[in-house]
């Protein structure tokens, strides 16, 4: 049986942004930043005994939910 879209039962609740919570990480990284005004991702890696790539996606995390700045190579205010 084929549905069209008016039929299909699940696109009648509009989908809602899943928010993710702000780790003890994201808050280091944000005090960090806000002492140091900008901060590399390299250094933030090596702090923190994490990737770069983790690094990346933290802070990719807290330029979109305007925490920090996101710049080449890492992150400011």
């Amino acid at each position: 049986m084929l549905f069209s879209p008016e039929t299909r039962t699940d696109r009648k609740t509009p989908m809602l942004k899943k928010r993710r919570a702000i780790n003890n990480r994201h808050e280091q990284i944000i005090s960090l930043i806000k002492n140091s005004g900008f901060v590399t991702v390299e250094e933030m890696a090596k702090l923190f005994n994490v990737t770069p790539q983790t690094i990346r996606r933290d802070i990719n995390f807290l330029d979109s939910e305007g925490y920090v700045s996101r710049y080449h190579g890492g992150a400011g205010l």
